[in-house]
């Protein structure tokens, strides 16, 4: 009886579970959201350098020139000279588009020396572009008032046989550079001053020198000289007031002097470094004779000291010290002065 009551039972739980399993689980599936992000793209246009040619001749060679444009604005100079193979590079801080086909490079970085003549004192220069990566230097005009432009003046001061070459630099800030290269002894002298002038009439003025040095007669004697422009890149001394004095111990212009007497020829040779040479030719022979200084004595006189060597036989004007005295004459003559 009891077994038959657990089987009731039994069968009463399995058939409630029955309806129970009957009631079926919803499932809900969310799908995550779609996250489309679009990547920004920037397109910038990349400046690209500029590169131009110019073949500049002068007659049985040419300079090539490479000018580079720079996206920054700066650019490069590059000059080959086809004589000498030699290859300078010069730089500057900034070039203009004109907006006409043409371009500025401005002002070098360098120091601008022996530059062609398309170019300002400072380096600048202004090209056209020929369109076929060439350009063309356009020359800058000439000032015709009488006024002096920053740049590079020659001035050939002639001796006869000799010369004396001056190339005087005016720069854009008021100072100056004066190169002095003797023809004779070869010797080349550089001076400086804080201040050049335009005197508005064709003509400058360099100031004094920073430097000591013998000055031409034509210079006073702080080295003060005026100059006159005779032409493109060329010059003239114009004596001054002051200029060539006397009482100065420096008052003779280096060169070479000639004083001749029957078969007696002696060359003088002032040198620039203040010593002298001197060439005495008589009777076919030639004896040279060296000294370490001359000077200006007080009456204007041209004195040499005694010189290097012994032994020599000297004309009887040298006096028994063995120093001669000379007029000196713009002719390229002089004549020697016997004293006791």
């Amino acid at each position: 009886m009891k077994k038959l009551v657990v089987l009731v039972m039994s069968l009463a739980l399995v058939c409630s579970l029955a309806a129970c399993s009957g009631s079926s689980a919803e499932t809900t599936t969310t799908a995550a959201p779609e996250t489309t992000t679009e990547a920004e793209t920037t397109t910038e246009a990349e400046s690209e350098d500029l590169v131009y040619t110019y073949s500049e001749e002068r007659g049985d060679f040419t300079i090539e020139w490479e000018i580079t444009l720079y996206s920054d604005g700066a650019f490069k100079l590059m000059e080959t000279n086809g004589l000498s193979g030699e290859t300078n590079i010069h730089s500057g801080n900034e070039w203009t588009d004109n907006g006409d086909g043409t371009f500025t490079t401005g002002a070098w970085l360098e120091e601008a020396e022996g530059m062609s003549e398309f170019f300002e004192f400072d380096g600048t220069a202004t090209w056209t572009d020929n369109g076929d990566g060439t350009v063309t230097p356009v020359e800058p005009e000439k000032s015709d008032d009488g006024s002096v432009q920053p740049g590079k003046y020659v001035y050939e001061e002639d001796h006869g046989d000799f010369k004396v070459v001056y190339t005087v630099t005016l720069l854009g800030d008021g100072t100056f550079k004066l190169q002095e290269e003797h023809g004779l002894s070869g010797e080349i002298s550089e001076y400086t001053g804080n201040e050049w002038t335009d005197n508005g009439d064709g003509t400058f003025e360099t100031g004094e020198w920073n430097e000591d040095g013998d000055k031409a007669q034509f210079m006073a004697s702080n080295g003060t000289a005026t100059w006159k422009v005779t032409g493109d890149g060329t010059c003239e001394a114009v004596e001054s007031e002051g200029s060539g004095d006397s009482s100065s111990d420096t008052a003779v212009n280096p060169g070479k002097y000639t004083y001749t007497d029957g078969d007696l020829t002696v060359d003088v040779m002032f040198m620039g470094d203040g010593t002298y040479k001197m060439d005495i030719t008589q009777g076919g022979t030639t004896t040279t004779i060296t000294g370490d200084n001359y000077g200006v004595n007080g009456e204007g006189q041209v004195y040499c000291t005694p010189c290097n060597e012994e032994g020599v036989t000297l004309p009887d004007f040298f006096n028994s010290e063995g120093i001669s005295f000379w007029t000196v004459n713009d002719d390229g003559t002089c004549e020697p002065i016997i004293k006791d």
